[in-house]
């Protein structure tokens, strides 16, 4: 699976900050910045530098496209470098855990979710800032309120990526492994969030009568277009929000210097970004191993990777809270699950699971067993009816469960069968 294919998973956002489109065009393109515009931008940069505490190490390349440019742009990136392929092992994943209906097109999501929400980006291999001008208005002498946060946004990814070069940080990550790839977008959008908030009140503190403007900000815009399904909206803002408190813990805990260690030691998984403690106490995942189902009739292995959290606690939203989610996925220690593709274009998913402890395994299951599947749990194996068909659960080992979904409760007692 590619790198488009894994942002895709992890936040849909991050595909302008990983693929780049021509730098000298852009460059070219680019309409003339009055001198006090240039002004006004080295004073930002300077405000961030302030309030980061890393120094610029050299310029960045300033881009101002329009709205229209942007969507021109992310269009072209996914027609060339997703395949059809790829796009089915996505939607294939979204209907596997019910996130999505069978008519799902993940084309359109996409492109309209990041043409809508994409107020700028940071591109890794030209080193550029693009800062769009969202109200359509011509480059003047000064930035609007709200492009004034992007642009120190975006800043502070451009001093990130020359302190502690991004695109290695992404390189590091293995293919595929969506939770770890959330975890350090969740780092680097975190610190980012952290520093435009930082700026904003300073900026509101310097001169109140910013508040107005940034009242006057239309929070409609704010509003995503019909075509997302909430799971992208999950993907798009977590690690935004997520991050963003990971990152005010670090700094409340050890200042800017414990936030810049991070980068150096990223978080594995998201698990640490949710609880931060976990991260300070070097709490990792452990490895999880699945046996190949190799027994099973007219199903093809389609991918297996790590869940994680995010996306397991999106899956029981289903049926529980998200605070009941969450403290029922406290113990998580780690995760692997089998995607499988069968006749008909059914699909089926394995999973395994390993916590903590026994106790933490026995509370999971307690909470899927009684909330989730609304059954007694009398057996060894208890199935119920899912979202998108049967999903049965059961305990295996000392601290592990197994889950496996399926369109019967056959396909998917199968699955569980195919690890004993």
């Amino acid at each position: 699976m590619n790198r488009l294919l894994t942002t895709l998973f992890i936040a849909l956002i991050a595909l302008l900050m990983t693929h780049t489109t021509n730098a000298s065009e852009e460059e070219t393109d680019a309409p003339d910045i009055s001198p006090a515009l240039v002004a006004h931008l080295e004073d930002l940069e300077a405000r961030t530098v302030e309030l980061r505490g890393l120094e610029p190490l050299r310029d960045v390349v300033r881009v101002f496209p329009t709205a229209d440019e942007v969507r021109d742009i992310i269009q072209a990136l996914f027609d060339e470098q997703v395949t059809p392929e790829e796009v089915a092992a996505v939607e294939l994943f979204y209907r596997a855990f019910g996130f999505v209906d069978d008519d799902f097109d993940l084309r359109t999501a996409y492109i309209d979710l990041l043409s809508d929400q994409v107020a700028g980006f940071y591109d890794t291999e030209s080193r550029a800032m693009h800062v769009i001008l969202m109200g359509g208005e011509p480059l003047g002498d000064r930035l609007p309120l709200l492009e004034q946060v992007t642009y120190v946004h975006e800043y502070v990814h451009a001093l990130q990526d020359q302190h502690f070069d991004l695109e290695a940080l992404r390189s590091a990550v293995p293919e595929g492994e969506i939770d770890q790839g959330m975890a350090l977008l969740s780092l680097i959008e975190g610190d980012a969030v952290v520093m435009m908030t930082d700026f904003m009140l300073a900026a509101v503190r310097d001169d109140p009568r910013l508040l107005i403007e940034a009242l006057a900000i239309d929070t409609d815009a704010a509003q995503l277009p019909a075509s997302v399904p909430p799971i992208m909206e999950a993907e798009l803002l977590t690690p935004y929000l997520a991050g963003q408190n990971f990152v005010s813990r670090l700094r409340l805990i050890g200042g800017w210097e414990l936030v810049d260690a991070a980068f150096a030691d990223p978080p594995m998984s998201m698990a640490q970004i949710f609880d931060v403690q976990k991260y300070i106490d070097g709490i990792v995942p452990r490895p999880v191993i699945l046996r190949e189902a190799d027994a099973l009739d007219d199903w093809t292995p389609a991918f297996e990777r790590t869940l994680g959290v995010f996306y397991l606690s999106e899956y029981l939203g289903h049926r529980l809270s998200q605070r009941a989610a969450m403290n029922a996925l406290d113990g998580w220690m780690g995760d692997r699950y089998a995607l499988y593709q069968g006749a008909d274009d059914d699909v089926a998913w394995l999973g395994r699971i390993t916590w903590h402890d026994e106790s933490a395994r026995d509370e999971f299951e307690r909470v899927f067993i009684t909330d989730y599947l609304r059954e007694d749990g009398a057996d060894a194996l208890t199935c119920g009816d899912d979202v998108a068909g049967v999903v049965c659960i059961s305990a295996i080992g000392e601290r592990d469960t197994l889950i496996a979904a399926g369109p019967t409760k056959e396909a998917a007692a199968q699955l569980i069968d195919s690890q004993r």
